[in-house]
């Protein structure tokens, strides 16, 4: 069922007739509007007249006239403000005379982060998280390629099969492929939104455009290339009027590249004089980096990027 929308406030004329008397009597009071960005809150001002009662019966009385909001109605003309809170105080210490408030605002929805009116200019929760994570490798920490040689093969004493030493071995170098530990650190901003953006960019739209991609521009002095776009949508928790938006960034100072190595076809190893040329760029002598995904602008996200 959907929310009652609050009616306009009525005036009532004066009473005409001798002795006639009007039950509540409803006016705007003191009206305020804050329509930023967002349209994120109103205030009504009604005054309640002729209330009879004694005690908190008083109290819903005024709350129960005509035309006094109920919370959670939604404000008119607007298809996601909703009264919030309604408050009552009598006026001048007399009980038949009542002023009733109403503060309309957006409903809070998901809890945390998300209990904020939305926006897509930087109004964003930020958590950060490092874990070690396992990552396989034929690149040591120097950013030389993992090698294999100096092999020497046990020697046995034919009558006894004994040990009795070793051999140097003319094998071919071999590479090796290990599994490292290293740090991922995860960025994480969290915030309300509309469905497009000031942009008029749907969240799909922004799904498809950053999911996926590296940074393009620098980012706090870390260099292009080194964030990673791992996460970018949300959930609707009020019909598609608002999203409750998560971006996740992952850091690597490898800059998210894949390496190469040379492998003789005749030997199935890599080449016994592989060897790198330039540690920035990860290239040389039968090693080879290329960058593996695309790239895009994050700071288009307005994000505190």
């Amino acid at each position: 069922m959907p929310p009652r929308t609050t009616p306009t406030p009525i005036i009532p004329e004066p009473p005409t007739g001798a002795g006639e008397t009007i039950p509540y009597l409803i006016k705007p009071g003191a009206f305020s509007f804050d329509d930023g960005l967002t349209h994120q809150n109103a205030t009504l001002t009604f005054l309640v007249e002729d209330v009879t009662g004694a005690g908190p019966r008083v109290l819903m009385e005024a709350l129960r006239a005509p035309q006094i909001p109920r919370k959670g109605d939604l404000f008119e003309g607007s298809a996601t403000l909703i009264a919030t809170n309604v408050h009552v105080t009598n006026i001048e210490d007399c009980t038949t005379k009542w002023e009733v408030t109403v503060t309309y605002g957006w409903p809070q929805v998901g809890g945390g982060p998300f209990d904020n009116p939305p926006t897509d200019q930087r109004n964003t929760t930020l958590e950060l998280d490092s874990t070690v994570v396992m990552k396989r490798t034929n690149i040591d920490f120097n950013g030389d390629p993992i090698r294999i040689e100096g092999y020497h093969a046990s020697v046995y004493d034919e009558d006894t099969g004994e040990p009795i030493g070793s051999q140097a071995k003319a094998e071919p170098i071999q590479g090796g492929m290990v599994d490292v530990p290293v740090v991922l650190t995860v960025l994480r901003f969290m915030r309300r939104e509309f469905p497009v953006d000031s942009h008029q960019r749907t969240v799909a739209y922004k799904s498809k455009l950053f999911t996926g991609k590296t940074n393009s521009v620098d980012i706090d002095g870390s260099g292009v290339n080194t964030w990673l776009c791992t996460r970018l949508g949300g959930k609707s928790d009020d019909g598609g009027l608002t999203y409750n938006m998560t971006y996740e960034f992952a850091f690597d100072p490898a800059l998210w590249r894949a390496t190469a190595v040379y492998i003789d076809p005749k030997t199935g190893q890599p080449g016994d004089n592989l060897s790198i040329d330039d540690i920035h760029t990860m290239s040389g002598n039968g090693v080879k980096t290329f960058q593996i995904v695309g790239a895009a602008d994050f700071h288009l996200l307005d994000l505190y990027l």
